[in-house]
């Protein structure tokens, strides 16, 4: 009697082929195919556009396919990386869902520098406008003892030390005025809209300023925005648009 090991030795009925080399094979062949219609070449009978239909369709289906198998060998890595991004996020983790302890305090106590950063340098941008107002008070009181010293060589010299106290003056609202508080850093945000008043007293609204501004300072950037809204309207239905022409160019899907 002849046992089962004979008759069906292991590996006798081909196991399957790695999915990537089985797909890349597939892919390829369709591809040859492809190029013998996707070569400048018109579709000229009803058999063609058939053939080029299922080419189409292998296409998606094969597409298909190969996101399929790529899944399938993803998810094993795909669930371990969840697995220690999901371990980790108590400590660092920092979504919508989820803030980590660590990132937690971290962001509350840069809360707190930031409010006493920004008080000190209201501090000293005050100290540094006191300083310069000194220092144009004493550059004034300097000029006007230099034209009463004309001849008269003591108040020459007393005028010279005037304006040597000036310039230190200027000197330390200048020192003044650089950041004192380590671990900051310059965060310019806008804040709202601006009226802009125009030569003729009349008021423009910060809105309308903004545009003229990027209008003449960028025009090409702010058609590129109107057309990516004019894009979204088209897609929820919208056909007629000041200013575009809107026509319905059906392609193939």
């Amino acid at each position: 009697m002849t046992d089962a090991a004979t008759l069906a030795p292991v590996g006798h009925n081909n196991p399957p082929a790695d999915p990537y080399e089985a797909m890349t094979t597939h892919i390829d062949d369709l591809y040859i195919e492809a190029s013998n219609w996707a070569d400048g070449a018109k579709i000229e009978t009803e058999a063609q556009a058939a053939v080029v239909e299922r080419l189409i369709d292998d296409f998606k289906q094969a597409i298909e396919d190969c996101e399929a198998a790529r899944d399938v060998e993803k998810k094993p890595h795909a669930d371990e990386v969840k697995r220690i991004q999901e371990r980790w996020y108590p400590l660092i983790g920092d979504t919508q869902r989820v803030t980590g302890k660590a990132i937690r305090a971290k962001k509350a106590l840069l809360a707190v520098k930031s409010v006493w950063g920004r008080e000190q340098d209201a501090l000293r941008a005050a100290e540094a406008r006191r300083l310069r107002d000194e220092a144009a008070a004493q550059a004034a009181e300097a000029a006007k003892a230099a034209r009463n010293a004309v001849g008269d060589l003591a108040a020459t010299e007393e005028a010279e030390d005037l304006i040597r106290a000036a310039q230190t003056t200027l000197r330390a609202a200048t020192q003044a005025e650089k950041p004192a508080v380590k671990g900051m850093r310059d965060n310019w945000v806008i804040c709202g809209f601006q009226d802009v008043p125009a030569a003729d007293g009349k008021v423009t609204q910060g809105r309308v300023a903004l545009l003229r501004h990027y209008f003449t300072m960028n025009p090409d950037a702010l058609v590129e925005a109107c057309l990516k809204l004019a894009e979204a309207d088209v897609r929820a239905g919208k056909r007629t648009i000041p200013g575009l022409v809107i026509e319905n160019q059906r392609r193939a899907v």
